[in-house]
Order: structure tokens, then sequence, then C-alpha cells
């Protein structure tokens, strides 16, 4: 900066106090330069003196403006569909100034109070350059990244349980943008849904069907859900009736059927009491193998554990024995037009009742009751032909 001054007498030297700090005066020109280091503001002296010792003095106020700045904003994203009004941190001494951006996300754009606004529609990650220019022509920037994120989602298959079980389900959260919040409605009592997004409980509703809703909202606030039906069964019971075998005598029984209730697969084991001799139960309920000895007093427990580790127990007696079942009724002749009533069941020894009756080959003028073990009916008024007929009895055990 060059000043106006005269000196008529020649020879002048220039002097100046309160300087913007990194500005100097040249003590022969009385130019003042220099790098302007701080901002700041405050007014200066200037003296002259001439070669006989003459001065004069002057005074000017002076300012230094600060460089425009411009940041990042906090935070620098959004969620896709979801309106955006932000404000970057920006500092302007020498306005007005202005602020340019380049490589926002479509839709989105900047003002000259520094607002990002606008919606955007397309997940991404966007390199972003900001510029604030003062009204002195100087500038400053930033750059930084923008991310679009996607909306949450959520899955979780349809769900079978049991009451009364303990259930740890994690379904299939995805957060993209970040510090996301989950939510649920219609959920069967006992369980919990935790803030990690984990369910857990013991089920306390009863049987029914449940349609389940879950919510991710994340913080720019889109949500993702997904609707779920839960199925809760009754808790299983296993009954399973007294059984017999014959010594010797190959057996397989099927505990499944006697199982209801619960929710498959199923898994059986004897819990307390004894198998007859060469019977065995496997984890799929099957008991089989060969009695090997007499036993009127095998009492067994077998309990059944459902999929949902629900489980059921049930005590019966396995009963083997020697005897065995037979039918003595002999050859059968009658006059015609005679009426017939023969009783089977007291040509019946062995075996234990009741007692199941079926016939082969018996002609139609007679009937056999399949309980009673009564033969019965009237004779044709013609000569028949002589006939086989095959009686089978069957007792309570199947022999």
């Amino acid at each position: 900066i060059a000043g106006v001054s005269t000196c008529p007498t020649g020879g002048c030297t220039y002097a100046a106090g309160s300087l913007p700090a990194g500005a100097s005066i040249n003590a022969n020109s009385g130019s003042i330069g220099g790098l302007l280091t701080t901002p700041g503001s405050g007014t200066a002296a200037i003296t002259v003196t001439d070669s006989i010792g003459q001065q004069d003095f002057t005074g000017f106020a002076w300012r230094v403006y600060a460089p425009p700045t411009v940041g990042a904003p906090l935070p620098a994203g959004s969620g896709v569909g979801r309106p955006v009004d932000v404000t970057v941190p920006s500092g302007c001494d020498n306005g007005p100034c202005t602020i340019a951006a380049t490589g926002l996300p479509g839709a989105l754009s900047i003002n000259n109070s520094g607002t990002i606004s606008g919606t955007a529609t397309t997940a991404g990650t966007y390199s972003v350059t900001l510029t604030i220019t003062d009204a002195g022509g100087r500038s400053g920037t930033t750059s930084f990244t923008w991310t679009v994120y996607s909306a949450p989602s959520v899955s979780l298959t349809d769900q079978t349980t049991t009451t009364t079980a303990t259930v740890t389900l994690t379904p299939g959260w995805a957060c993209p943008g970040g510090s996301c919040s989950y939510s649920w409605s219609g959920a069967p009592g006992g369980v919990t849904l935790s803030s990690g997004g984990t369910i857990s409980g013991r089920l306390t509703a009863g049987a029914g069907s449940y349609p389940v809703t879950l919510t991710a909202t994340d913080r720019w606030g889109n949500t993702g859900r997904t609707t779920f039906t839960w199925t809760i069964n009754p808790v299983p019971v296993l009954n399973i009736p007294n059984q017999w075998t014959q010594n010797g005598k190959v057996s397989t029984v099927y505990l499944l059927p006697y199982v209801s209730g619960g929710t498959g697969p199923y898994s059986f084991a004897r819990t307390s009491g004894t198998y007859p001799p060469g019977l065995s139960i496997n984890s799929d309920g099957t008991t089989s193998g060969t009695a090997k000895t007499n036993c009127s007093t095998c009492t067994v427990t077998v309990t059944v554990t459902d999929g949902s580790g629900v489980t059921a127990a049930d005590s019966f007696t396995w009963n083997v024995t020697s005897s065995s079942v037979s039918i003595g009724l002999g050859n059968q002749s009658t006059r015609r037009d005679d009426g017939i009533s023969v009783n089977a069941l007291s040509t019946v020894s062995g075996g234990s009742s009741p007692y199941e009756f079926s016939s082969i080959n018996l002609p139609s003028w007679l009937s056999l009751d399949p309980v009673s073990g009564m033969i019965t009916g009237a004779a044709p008024s013609k000569k028949q032909a002589v006939r086989n007929i095959k009686i089978t009895v069957t007792d309570a055990y199947g022999i």
C-alpha cells in the first residue's frame, strides 16, 4: 500500500505503529506491505520525518478479513426418498459469500446459506466438493462423501412351535443406513423382541395361528417390514396302551401314532422302567426285537421330546407270555330249512379277550358276528355243495 505524502526538504523517513500482524512500512518510501497473518481490526499511526527534523502524523483504520470456510455436514447422508434439510458449517467474514457444490446426488442442491435440501431417489455413494467465495474473491473448499442409503429390510419364514417352548429366533435384518430400531406387532405372549433384533422367551400363548409383523426403522426414517405366521401347537400328549408279546416272537411296535399335539419331529427314549429282555426302543419310537423271557411286570416309562423341546411321558406294561390262541370249531352240517346258530367263541382257548372273529368263504345265507363269534342263518331249501369255510380269531394283542 502506497500512501500520499510530500517531502519538500527531502530525506524523509517513515515509521508506523499498530499495523496488522505481518505488515510493515518501508522507512524510505513509506509503502506498507507484507503477508497478513491474523484477522482483526485496528488503527495504524504513521509518522513522517524530514531531514531537518520536521514531522507530520496521520492514522487510518484497518481490518483484516478471515478467509471464508466451509465444512462437511453431519451426518453426510440421507435415506432414499427421505427429504433432506441440513446446513453445512461455514464462515464468511467478508460477505456476501456464495456457496456452490459439485457431486451432490441428483435432486439435492445447496443455497448460499449453506442449506442442502431436496430428496434423493437413488442409493449410492457420491463425492461432493463445496466451495465458498467471499466478496473479495477469496475462496475455501471442502470435500466429503455423501451416501444415500437404501431402506432397511427384514426376513423371517413362518414358524411352528409348541406352547411352553423356550425359543430364540434371529430374523434376517439388513440395515444399510445404520442405527436401526426394531419393533413388532401381533406377537404371541411370553416372547420379547430385543433392541438387537432377537426374539426370545418362553411361549405362554395358547395354541393358534398368530400373524406377526416385524419392522426395522433406520436413522433416516426409512422402514422395512415383513409379516410371518407363527403357528403354536398344543403341548404333546403320549398315551401308550399296554402291550403284549408272545415269548420268542419277533415284535415291532410304533409309538409315534400314540402321540397327539406338539410339533415334529419327535424323539423317543426310555426314561425309567425295563423293557422285556430282547426288546429295545429307537429314537424314532420304533420298539422292536424278539422277547426272550416271560414278563408280567415289565413296566416302562417312555418320554417323547418334540421339535420345540417340549416333552411328554407315559408309563405302560409290556407283558410277555408263552400263551397262544386257538379255535376248535369243527365240521358242521345242517338239514335243509333249519335255523343255524353256532357259537365260535365257545371253542376259543388261550389268548386274551376281547376277541375278534373273521371268515373266509362264508355262504351268503350265513353271517358271523365279529364280536360275539356267533354264526347264524337259515339253511336253504335246496341241497348245497360242501363248502370249506375258514374262521379266524384274533385276541386283544393281535395273536
